[in-house]
């Protein structure tokens, strides 16, 4: 029996992975929040300056803006601490 699509959006939703068993298809969530560490934050602001220069601010900001809007608190949560890895990222720089 084929596997159903994998549907879109799941890694933004905080899907750990789809399970498809006998009695149907679930879901299982996990909260990737609190697996993240320091260097990953500084890793993704690092690679989101390198992108986006002077703009990787704005755009942290708003995919926070917008996984509020899509209902994922967690998600939220991620990318405001990008932002915020982003700033300090660029208060040392000036500072220098």
């Amino acid at each position: 029996m084929p596997r159903p699509a994998t549907p879109r959006g799941v890694a933004a939703a905080g899907l750990a992975s789809i399970a498809h068993g006998p009695s149907g298809t679930f879901a299982i969530v996990r909260d990737f929040s609190a697996m993240l560490l320091d260097r990953d934050y500084n890793w993704c602001a690092e690679t989101m300056l390198r992108k986006y220069g002077s703009a990787a601010l704005v755009r942290a900001e708003h995919r926070a803006w917008e996984m509020l809007q899509d209902g994922n608190p967690g998600g939220r949560d991620i990318w405001t601490r990008i932002a915020a890895t982003i700033r300090q990222i660029q208060a040392n720089a000036q500072a220098a």
